[in-house]
């Protein structure tokens, strides 16, 4: 039995199904190959590359909302910016093979363009997207922002800029990757199919020796290209049992390893990316399931959207993503997240359905629970 690849190359069309052997991380290069897509025809590109996250079924699901945003996107005049898109999962997405992604130039006005993106494999659709993209308003314009709370007179009171919600300084917080590697540490108490599944998210991200030095040096973890840090901090023992206090909401810091450029749209592309991470698993956490809670039988995104609100984002600096599942019925469960820059600038607004059940030993289990009470 052979263990599939975490991360699937496709660059130049060559060397299909070949790992990336690391030699010198350049995390930036890292983060825009990972969203990056290639001509191949008028209105036909492939991506570069594919991941597959431990535990996944198939390919990072925001990997390939934010390749099909970067394909639309190749497609409009260079003024225009995204502010919006709105898609389904289809297929799980394979990382044996490239991803084609399909671009319908449906309209191009003075202000608005729409592009409607397929991504295929072996003929089929995965994944549909459509995405929308403005040109800047210099104009004069009404602007507010609000945390929602309700009131006849909250937007009069509150019409200038709300802060992000209260949290924790990011560099005060412990990064996933270092969360599984104190996990690792307990060795007495880590169940054998944790500490393959864990060692393999670590192994992902293993860097050369010399590199770690360097880094250790700066006070850097070994991390993903983008270092994400969740404000609730789980404990090993979390880890391990698959389970956690039962909460709603969720908070993570994000921002990518290393230092991006200028390119606006890059940003954007990332922000996209990143958005997909922790979403849909705070509507299981609702309920206290972790991803390798044994009570979960499946976990999947069905659809996703993202409104863009602040073209300036950069995705190499602090953000935080605010997440709330208000609702799970019917094997579904909707998530919404707010994305918001250190400044207190809400960057971006997100939505969510996702499949959410429970396993069948845990069906059983409750099954008992409700007979005996």
């Amino acid at each position: 039995m052979t263990t599939p690849a975490t991360k699937i190359n496709f660059r130049e069309n060559q060397n299909e199904g070949i790992i990336e052997q690391l030699q010198d991380v350049d995390f930036a290069l890292k983060m825009k190959n990972a969203v990056d897509v290639q001509l191949i025809d008028t209105n036909l590109y492939m991506c570069k590359e594919l991941w597959l996250p431990w535990g996944a079924r198939g390919a990072f699901g925001g990997q390939v909302v934010a390749q099909a945003l970067r394909a639309a996107w190749d497609t409009v005049d260079e003024e225009f910016f995204v502010h919006s898109l709105h898609s389904y999962f289809i297929l799980a997405c394979s990382v044996e093979m490239p991803v084609i992604y399909r671009i319908q130039r449906v309209r191009d006005g003075k202000s608005y363009a729409t592009r409607t993106v397929t991504a295929l494999q072996k003929g089929k659709a995965i994944f549909i997207c459509s995405c929308s993209f403005v040109k800047p308003d210099d104009s004069v314009t009404l602007s507010h922002q609000v945390s929602g709370k309700s009131g006849s007179n909250y937007v009069q009171l509150m019409i200038c800029q709300t802060p992000m919600p209260r949290t924790v300084d990011p560099e005060t917080l412990t990064s996933d990757i270092e969360v599984l590697k104190n996990t690792l540490a307990i060795t007495e108490s880590v169940p054998e199919s944790v500490r393959k599944i864990t060692q393999k998210r670590i192994n992902e991200v293993r860097l050369p020796s010399s590199l770690i030095a360097q880094l250790h040096a700066h006070n850097f973890n070994q991390d993903l290209a983008i270092d994400s840090r969740a404000v609730r901090t789980l404990s090993p023992q979390q880890v391990i049992s698959g389970r956690v206090e039962p909460s709603p909401h969720s908070q993570r810091w994000f921002k990518t390893r290393g230092l991006l450029n200028d390119d606006m749209k890059l940003h954007a592309c990332i922000i996209a990316y990143a958005s997909d991470s922790g979403f849909i698993t705070t509507a299981a956490a609702a309920h206290g399931h972790l991803i390798n809670s044994k009570g979960l039988g499946m976990l999947a995104s069905l659809d996703h959207s993202i409104w863009f609100h602040y073209p300036a984002a950069r995705a190499d600096e602090w953000l935080l993503y605010d997440v709330f599942s208000p609702q799970a019925d019917n094997g579904r469960a909707i998530v919404f997240g707010k994305i918001y820059n250190q400044n207190g600038n809400l960057v971006a607004t997100t939505a969510q359905e996702g499949i959410l059940r429970i396993s069948q030993r845990e069906q059983e289990k409750r099954k008992k629970t409700a007979a005996c009470l």
